[in-house]
């Protein structure tokens, strides 16, 4: 916002980084920047399988829906419920309120990412991204991304994301398609949460920032939104990420 000049104007900004917090936030007529939207936390462990173990434990004590999934998941594809009976989860973890571990799982679940360990934090979904890339279809399949409101905020649930993956493997679908519906997917829940908030505040501009807006097909659905429903803004001089961010900390 400061590049632009547009620091005293309202505005929805988006930012979501494969190395911090992911939040939609806005700025209205008669309100500071304020956090609307973030992501549900995630563990994420020193060890990646512990991780992968820590989601699919969260998607069996959801719901009988989930628990079932899991175990069809495992009678499924046993070497997945192997590795990870190995594992003895400890205490190093943190806590995080990111997609990107969300979607590092969802490509080791999906059969994308064929390692146990990471060399960095988003391997695996660079692994994904490829894989979605490789797509050659004009539509993915429909994949589940939920809002929920809790003690009054808003967050975005993986859960049935995570869960929606889980379905499509054990109907045997094309890993690309997978892939790319996650990617497409989420594009379309920002543009749609976009559209809601935009309409209800009567603000214009978008403000994008965060290393995830690199990936092509999620910032493909902004763009074409954007072009028609107000204006959109992304850095032009600096990274989307960590000097942005150290440059807006001292607007901060």
């Amino acid at each position: 916002m400061a590049e632009h000049r547009i620091l005293e104007e309202p505005a929805v900004g988006l930012y979501f980084s494969h190395d911090a917090d992911n939040v939609i936030a806005v700025k209205s007529h008669t309100k500071p920047l304020t956090s609307l939207i973030s992501v549900k936390p995630v563990r994420v462990y020193d060890n990646f399988l512990d991780t992968v173990k820590w989601i699919i434990q969260e998607i069996e004590n959801s719901s009988e829906e989930g628990n079932r999934l899991i175990k069809n998941l495992f009678k499924k594809y046993p070497y997945i419920l192997e590795k990870l009976e190995k594992r003895k989860t400890d205490n190093s973890f943190k806590n995080c309120a990111s997609l990107t571990p969300v979607f590092n799982v969802i490509s080791f679940i999906s059969g994308i990412f064929p390692y146990e360990g990471t060399g960095y934090p988003n391997e695996p979904y660079l692994y994904l991204q490829s894989e979605a890339l490789r797509f050659k279809g004009r539509k993915g399949v429909k994949v589940d991304y939920i809002l929920d409101e809790i003690d009054g905020q808003f967050q975005l649930n993986w859960i049935k994301t995570v869960q929606s993956v889980i379905s499509y493997k054990l109907a045997g679908a094309e890993t690309d398609m997978v892939a790319f519906s996650v990617l497409e997917g989420f594009g379309d829940w920002l543009v749609s949460q976009l559209a809601t908030i935009k309409s209800k505040l009567k603000v214009e501009n978008t403000v994008l920032s965060g290393s995830l807006f690199t990936d092509p097909i999620i910032t493909g659905k902004l763009i074409n939104f954007s072009s028609k429903e107000g204006k959109l803004f992304i850095n032009r001089k600096l990274p989307v990420d960590y000097q942005n961010t150290a440059l807006g900390g001292i607007f901060v």
